[in-house]
């Protein structure tokens, strides 16, 4: 083998090893799960309520600026599976839910006061 292929097997060697220590570059954090992590952060669930992650968490934003989200528990078909957060096109896209109790948190956050509210919903 020749000294030039052999410094350039050499080389790849090298430049492979550097890279499988690398570790894969994570996702960059959108604007909405950076506001989703931090009412999740913020959030403290009424008396009767479950553990956040039993929740799927529906957000979108309103009209005014504010965002409202739905909390619902896996009883309660919603584009959030248990655990999972997402984010809906517009305020009319989230899931309507009129009872259920602590099964189902209406939650709403305005970014401009740092307000957060968090309740229960009714029972029918």
């Amino acid at each position: 083998m020749s000294a030039s292929r052999s410094a350039s097997i050499a080389f790849l060697l090298f430049a492979l090893a550097l890279l499988g220590g690398c570790a894969p570059a994570e996702r960059p954090q959108t604007e909405q799960e950076a506001l989703a992590k931090k009412i999740e952060s913020r959030i403290k669930l009424p008396d009767g309520a479950r553990p956040l992650d039993s929740y799927g968490r529906n957000y979108a934003f309103a009209d005014d600026g504010t965002i409202v989200a739905v909390y619902a528990t896996p009883h309660w078909p919603t584009d959030a599976k248990e655990g999972e957060s997402r984010w809906h096109e517009s305020y009319e896209a989230l899931p309507r839910i009129m009872d259920g109790g602590c099964s189902v948190i209406s939650v709403s956050y305005n970014p401009e006061t740092d307000d957060l509210f968090v309740g229960c919903n009714g029972v029918a």
